[in-house]
């Protein structure tokens, strides 16, 4: 969808349609999504534009089924509510990006290259920040990883850093080298009563404006 749209349905169809070239609109049942979705379509015709074909779709979020927005993915889990993950796309760019930094054969000090990989997790923490705490401690288990491989390699041993070298390189020594921890940034942000991404949350509540938890057209 191309360019910036403000349109509000009629009172019968019962749902609003926010300023965005990104949306979700949630319904009560998957009869309301597939009317939404038809009116959608309908009006973007008329207004000579068309739909992703790959980002559109209905998913019901109750039968456990998930739906991506803005670079997360949402999913409701029975008995443990509603959470959001970085999606698998945004987490591939997030690695493709710390291996250029990583190369075991790079010429650079550990210092120099954590000085390059921290920006990269900062910005990427910056706004995935919201995710659901255990994304983190995944991505800083990896980037050790990568960084004991470098160490690894320079000690002559074979393959990416595993086994003993956690205890030759333990978190606290990438720490001390000033490696940036998500899991230790995560951890402060909620203790922090000024650590909430309003953004994200204000576009999502616009956008729920449009109906209760139920299937959503993306």
């Amino acid at each position: 969808m191309r360019g910036d749209v403000h349109v509000r349905f009629s009172e019968s169809a019962g749902v609003r349609f926010p300023r965005a070239t990104h949306l979700v609109v949630l319904c009560r049942t998957r009869v309301e999504a597939e009317q939404a979705l038809a009116f959608i379509r309908e009006w973007m015709a008329q207004a000579g534009l068309t739909l992703h074909p790959e980002k559109t779709r209905i998913a019901d979020v109750d039968a456990g089924q998930s739906f991506d927005f803005l670079g997360y993915r949402f999913k409701h889990q029975e008995g443990k509510g509603d959470r959001r993950y970085p999606r698998p796309k945004s987490m591939g760019k997030l690695r493709d990006r710390i291996r250029e930094k990583t190369h075991r054969c790079n010429g650079f000090s550990l210092t120099d290259i954590i000085a390059q990989v921290n920006p990269i997790l900062r910005g990427w923490f910056e706004y995935f920040k919201q995710s659901h705490y255990t994304v983190f401690p995944e991505v800083d288990g990896w980037v050790r990883m990568r960084m004991r491989s470098i160490l690894r390699k320079r000690q002559k041993r074979k393959g990416r850093g595993h086994g003993a070298d956690h205890q030759r390189w333990p978190n606290q020594f990438f720490a001390d080298q000033g490696l940036l921890c998500l899991s230790t940034a995560h951890g402060r942000l909620r203790q922090s009563p000024s650590g909430q991404n309003h953004q994200l949350e204000s576009r999502m509540r616009e956008n729920r404006l449009s109906g209760s938890e139920g299937g959503g057209t993306g």
